[in-house]
């Protein structure tokens, strides 16, 4: 009865279902130069299903290692509007950068100004005329999370739950500046591989802050 061993029962869940999309891509030829919507739709699958089972194992090892569980997603929606929103706001960053990184790879720019005169010439790929939408969607989800900590790490209360809320919050704020930062200098980079690792490593980090975050907020609110 332990939440620990229902987070780790989802965890298994979602580790098959990485594997089946992952099998996905390569079965039915969605590698290397292939550019077509296919693609694109199965990798944002993909980036969604991770980000999932990341959020998962991070809470079952911060319940396995003593944190309390809280309320599921509905009731966060219900207390906690702008957490569920940064959430989604979340997802849909990681969505739109799943087709940013994609169309950066195969139709790589020469220069920042090629780069901009891809994402708006009439006669691009379909992803590089989405690509831009991923600044979009990141300066949403910056804005959303950065609201949401806002007023948690402005808490008076010492309680642990409380002291925990403020300490994941000031690390999430602080990562989401680090990641715009990153964000700007991969596009001024034009997009080189290792700062894509970069960039979505920083993107799974501030992922699973959230996802405490969220958890032990929606806690306060019980």
């Amino acid at each position: 009865g332990h939440a620990a061993r229902r987070g780790s029962v989802w965890s298994v869940v979602f580790i098959l279902t990485e594997a089946l999309v992952g099998a996905a891509l390569v079965l039915l030829g969605l590698v290397g130069v292939d550019a077509s919507t296919a693609r694109a739709w199965v990798m944002v699958l993909h980036l969604l299903n991770t980000f999932v089972l990341l959020g998962w194992l991070a809470l079952t090892a911060a319940w396995a290692s003593g944190m309390p569980a809280s309320p599921g997603l509905g009731g966060l929606m219900r207390r906690r509007g702008w957490l569920a929103a940064a959430l989604l706001a979340m997802l849909l960053s990681g969505s739109t950068g799943a087709i940013a990184a994609l169309g950066d790879t195969l139709f790589p720019a020469t220069s920042f100004a090629h780069g901009l005169q891809q994402d708006f010439s009439g006669s691009s790929h379909i992803l590089l005329k989405l690509r831009v939408w991923h600044p979009v969607a990141a300066c949403l989800a910056a804005t959303v999370i950065w609201l949401s900590t806002s007023a948690a790490t402005a808490g008076a209360s010492t309680t642990p739950d409380a002291q925990r809320t403020r300490t994941l919050g000031s690390w999430l704020a602080g990562l989401v500046l680090l990641q715009v930062t990153f964000g700007f200098l991969n596009a001024a980079l034009l997009a080189p591989n290792w700062m894509q690792l970069v960039h979505l490593g920083l993107a799974d980090s501030i992922w699973v802050l959230l996802v405490l975050f969220a958890s032990s907020q929606a806690r306060l609110s019980t």
